[in-house]
């Protein structure tokens, strides 16, 4: 019997749908950055943060030279962007940023049904609860709280904060050695074959797959220590 559950976030508890291309956003991004005194055209932001997104993955990659699937954090995006206009701003300046980008961006924010009271279930059981996410901490965190998740979590690990996202296998092992888990005793739970399956198969520890409209194709055989499920509401 599993002690400890691991959940993806986003296509698994949670139903998202983003929308970064619709110039609306950028009209506003660019309207934000102004008034701190960093002057960009709508397109022109548009062009530059999807640019020092790629930079900074790039770097990444030559950092950790295929021994890891790294993560950069948005943060840092954003804040290159307005020293680009040699504009200092604080921590929270980049937060509030951050929330008014994700907010704009999001088209539809919801939990997938029965997912609160699959959760509770679990803890009413004594099992312990971890979220493990490829996901930016700026945008992750404020939306954990606002879905009502927060308080069914024994822990949380977000890929921004670890420097490493699924499937490294490095990521899932971050998340034992930080709660002092056994894998024999976890099970992951996601909607992403490679991330989240094969991922967690590489670190011993055993999962279930739930395809939503988030799901990629899936390509492989799903691990042998891998089961399907129809919903999210089933696992337990």
């Amino acid at each position: 019997m599993y002690q400890n559950y691991i959940f993806d976030l986003y296509g698994t508890l949670v139903d998202i749908h983003t929308n970064e291309k619709k110039a609306y956003l950028w009209k506003k991004m660019s309207l934000f950055f102004g008034m701190k005194g960093a002057a960009y055209e709508p397109k022109e932001l548009r062009m530059a943060y999807e640019t020092k997104i790629k930079e900074q993955e790039a770097a990444l990659k030559m950092e950790c030279r295929g021994s890891h699937v790294p993560e950069i954090d948005i943060a840092d995006v954003f804040r290159q962007l307005f020293e680009d206009q040699a504009v200092s701003v604080t921590e929270k300046e980049i937060a509030d940023l951050a929330k008014m980008f994700r907010a704009i961006s999001i088209e539809e924010l919801k939990l997938f049904p029965g997912v609160p009271e699959m959760l509770q279930r679990l803890k009413d059981a004594g099992k312990k609860v971890f979220l493990l996410s490829n996901a930016q901490a700026l945008f992750t965190a404020p939306e954990i709280s606002l879905l009502g998740l927060t308080k069914y979590f024994d822990g949380i690990l977000l890929s921004s904060d670890a420097g490493v996202k699924k499937p490294d296998p490095a990521f899932y092992e971050m998340l034992l050695k930080q709660y002092h888990l056994d894998p024999a005793e976890c099970l992951m739970t996601g909607n992403d074959d490679i991330a989240d399956c094969h991922g967690a198969a590489s670190a011993g520890i055993a999962s279930r797959y739930v395809a939503t409209r988030q799901s990629p194709k899936i390509n492989d055989p799903l691990p042998e220590n891998c089961e399907k499920i129809a919903a999210i509401a089933e696992l337990f």
